[in-house]
């Protein structure tokens, strides 16, 4: 047998590497995606969700995060608690029946999920309750991977 010569493939940049990440476990060890999206959203005007932890009660926010769960218990008379997710952790948004009825198809399609709120404190129990939903899955167009196709995100939804 002749030897072959080494191949030299080429490296895929890493939001390729992470959206095929996403695709084949649902997660990656090599990068957070809201990390390698933030320079598209912050043009937009939108804040990684962990921008609510430093953030004084009260204050009004527009966060942005990947969905990671959405619960809707039945003694929660209708409100729904969406679980957001970036590089510095979960965050727990509240959103009440009024919202849930009027910006259903944002609230439940959305992979990445916009929010205009409000931050809530008491003690170390930090809530966002939402004003306003919008879907930011326009953002995971520079996921893509070389297939063109932008990374399926799942998130645990319970209703």
């Amino acid at each position: 047998m002749p030897d072959e010569v080494p191949t030299q493939l080429p490296i895929a940049p890493l939001g390729e590497q992470v959206a095929q990440d996403y695709q084949a476990t649902s997660l990656s060890l090599k990068a957070h995606p809201m990390t390698l999206l933030k320079p598209y959203f912050t043009k937009d005007g939108w804040v990684s969700c962990g921008a609510a932890l430093s953030a004084q009660t009260g204050r009004r926010l527009r966060l942005i995060g990947l969905v990671v769960g959405r619960q809707r218990p039945g003694t929660a008379h209708g409100t729904v608690f969406v679980t957001l997710e970036d590089e510095a952790g979960p965050l727990n948004v509240i959103v009440w029946p009024k919202l849930v009825e009027t910006q259903r198809a944002d609230l439940l399609g959305a992979h990445i999920l916009a929010v205009v709120g409000r931050v809530q404190k008491e003690g170390s129990v930090l809530h966002f309750i939402a004003e306003s939903l919008h879907n930011g899955d326009k953002y995971l167009q520079y996921m893509q991977t070389a297939t063109h196709e932008p990374p399926r995100l799942k998130s645990r939804d319970f209703h």
